[in-house]
């Protein structure tokens, strides 16, 4: 039977498994910006999911004191990058002209909420 050699199943054959882990073809995935290339280049940006309760709470905060975030869908590779960069994946996460706002109520300059009644995000965008 020496003729006849084994190889792991899946080895030779076709697409990698849905586990493997996600590499996108070269070239596509470095034209999307970067989580910090997008804060810096936002006035206002919210990095939300759309299930949160808090990220739907400080987005209406935000626009019905006239706001207009830009709105980023935080999915596990910005979350990644979240919190290499805020030192956590919670959401929302406000930044307004490069500053950390925080959260809805805390993190960063106090959150979304303390900052709106303080007048901070309305000084920070030079309304």
């Amino acid at each position: 039977s020496s003729h006849f050699c084994p190889s792991p199943p899946g080895a030779l054959r076709g697409p990698p498994s849905r586990t493997a882990p996600f590499s996108p073809p070269p070239g596509s995935a470095t034209m999307a910006p970067t989580v910090k290339e997008q804060i810096e280049g936002a006035d206002m940006i919210a990095f939300v999911t759309s299930t949160c309760p808090f990220c739907i709470k400080a987005l209406a905060a935000l626009k019905e004191a006239g706001f207009e975030p830009t709105v980023v869908q935080a999915d596990y590779f910005v979350k990644k990058e979240l919190s290499e960069i805020a030192g956590s994946t919670s959401v929302p996460k406000v930044w307004v002209k490069g500053q950390f706002i925080g959260g809805c109520n805390d993190g960063g300059l106090g959150g979304v909420m303390p900052c709106l009644e303080s007048g901070k995000i309305k000084e920070l965008m030079g309304a």
